[in-house]
């Protein structure tokens, strides 16, 4: 059984997603005289999946970042590499899992909570869940926390 959680099937997959924005009138009401603006944005993701029969774990780094914004020569990278997703989820059984680490909710397609996949940066949380399943229902349970806190507070 041991060699069970070790054998499995890893896929890599990289994204590539630029994106020309025109501005005029963002955020507030143009003047007369305010010109538009244009610049690329661009989201590149290396995506590392591996499942086995009982343990899944999924690695998701991101760079988002405007085209020119920093220099050729740059000492220190501000817009660097960032962790959007790192979880693992144990198969407790094939109807229950635990999933634990930075990762993305989609709950009704997006409309409850979601990935907002549609930003550069997209979303992600920091969470422990559980999910189970049954041919008419499905239960998660998410435990997360926003901030360190010096003393418990119920959710």
């Amino acid at each position: 059984m041991p060699f069970s959680v070790l054998t499995g099937q890893l896929e890599v997959a990289v994204e590539l997603r630029p994106r020309l924005e025109n501005r005029h009138g963002f955020g507030r009401l143009f003047g007369e005289n305010d010109k538009a603006t244009r610049f690329v944005s661009q989201r590149t993701r290396a995506n590392i999946d591996y499942k086995a029969e009982l343990l899944d774990v999924y690695l998701s780094f991101q760079n988002v970042r405007v085209w020119e914004d920093v220099p050729q020569l740059n000492k220190s990278n501000e817009n660097g590499l960032a962790l959007h997703q790192a979880w693992a989820r144990w198969k407790i059984n094939q109807k229950s899992a635990f999933k634990i680490g930075r990762q993305e909710f989609v709950y009704d397609n997006s409309r409850i909570l979601g990935n907002v996949g549609w930003a550069q940066q997209a979303r992600s949380h920091d969470a422990l869940l559980f999910t189970t399943t049954s041919p008419k229902t499905k239960f998660h349970r998410r435990i997360n926390s926003s901030a360190r806190r010096l003393f418990f507070e119920s959710w």
